[in-house]
């Protein structure tokens, strides 16, 4: 049947909506073994809510039920521990395979009455070992070792497989990041000129980086850097927020939108008469700019002190404010001021220290701290 354009575009559709819900369900389903293993941490009371999510994910893949064991199994079984039993003390114990076409030809020569009567024990015994396995405790990192142990045997062979029928290729790595697994930091590749090309590149073998990958996985580094730069981001959001604040009570009853550090004499002194004092930083801009931790913690205890504050002007001082701004306006423009490169004649930032906005302005009798 040939499909329409239509057709392939709503089957495709149909496609990637089954897909889509179907995440949505393994997702809540997830969510629901993370709460289950919470609530172990909660009540139990050992071991994280990690690693009772990762119990709970690996018991789901044993199997259900189990079958009766064989009497070929216990005739083996039986078979071995007797002929171990059989060697002198400090021989070497053997193993069933080492035996076992011993014991194939005996077990031929046995009736099925004669194999049901001598395994009848031996059966029962192992049925009550299976079913104490049930009950024995679960080791989730040894677990997890096998299984990581396992899959990456089984990736490297694919991985080889794929690099001789296409000539791709792979550089493989792999490390704990919780140390209390027990895998150690692995290495591989589909050639020795890889590790050569990090030799003569890094002066470090693949190895060495491996080893290196599971330093910083173990080491908490990768966390702390996350800590640090959450704690100067909320360091920076507070301290935006108390300026706002601050300048917001000081503007009252007039709203202002909100806190500007370009331009503040136009868009703050002009509108509002309102000032910083004390400054405590060499550069006035917004916190969001600063990138020292040591910095934003001065100029926030500044603030929160009340060592810096905003100040209204009065009257009389706003008046004179103007005149000065008017004057350095006209300085900068005259070609005198030009010639002798007088660029900071006016300064829009309030200045550390005092109440006028223009640091070349002569200090009026209100620059005493109000």
């Amino acid at each position: 049947k040939t499909f329409t354009p239509a057709e392939k575009k709503a089957a495709k559709e149909a496609v990637m909506s089954r897909k889509v819900q179907n995440n949505q369900r393994v997702s809540s389903a997830l969510l629901e073994v993370w709460k289950l293993a919470e609530g172990l941490h909660r009540d139990i009371g050992t071991n994280t809510a990690q690693y009772w999510y990762e119990y709970l994910l690996q018991r789901a893949g044993k199997k259900k039920t189990t079958r009766r064991p064989s009497t070929w199994n216990a005739f083996v079984s039986l078979k071995v521990k007797a002929h171990n039993d059989a060697l002198p003390d400090g021989t070497p114990r053997v193993k069933a395979p080492a035996i076992m076409t011993e014991l194939r030809n005996k077990w031929k020569l046995l009736s099925s009455v004669e194999k049901i009567e001598t395994t009848q024990e031996t059966v029962t015994k192992l049925g009550e070992i299976r079913e104490m396995r049930n009950y024995a405790t679960h080791n989730v990192s040894l677990n997890a070792f096998h299984d990581a142990r396992a899959t990456l045997k089984s990736v490297q062979t694919q991985l080889e497989n794929l690099f001789n029928r296409t000539g791709v290729e792979f550089l493989l790595f792999a490390s704990r990041s919780d140390s209390s697994a027990f895998m150690h930091p692995m290495s591989w590749s589909t050639g020795d000129h890889i590790d050569e090309y990090f030799q003569m590149t890094f002066k470090k073998s693949t190895g060495q980086f491996a080893g290196m990958l599971e330093c910083f996985l173990l080491s908490g580094l990768e966390g702390t850097v996350k800590t640090y730069q959450n704690e100067l981001m909320e360091l920076k959001q507070k301290t935006a927020k108390l300026i706002f604040e601050k300048l917001e009570t000081a503007a009252h009853p007039h709203k202002v939108s909100r806190m500007f550090y370009s331009d503040f004499h136009h868009h703050i002194t002009e509108k509002y008469g309102i000032i910083i004092e004390n400054w405590p930083l060499s550069v006035f801009t917004s916190p969001g700019n600063i990138g020292s931790r040591i910095e934003l913690n001065t100029l926030f205890n500044a603030w929160e002190s009340g060592a810096t504050r905003f100040r209204r002007l009065t009257p009389a001082e706003l008046i004179e404010w103007e005149r000065q701004q008017s004057q350095a306006h006209l300085q900068q423009t005259t070609p005198a001021s030009q010639a002798l490169g007088n660029s900071d004649a006016s300064s829009n930032a309030p200045v550390a220290g005092g109440p006028i906005a223009n640091p070349d302005a002569q200090p009026t009798p209100s620059t005493s701290t109000a």
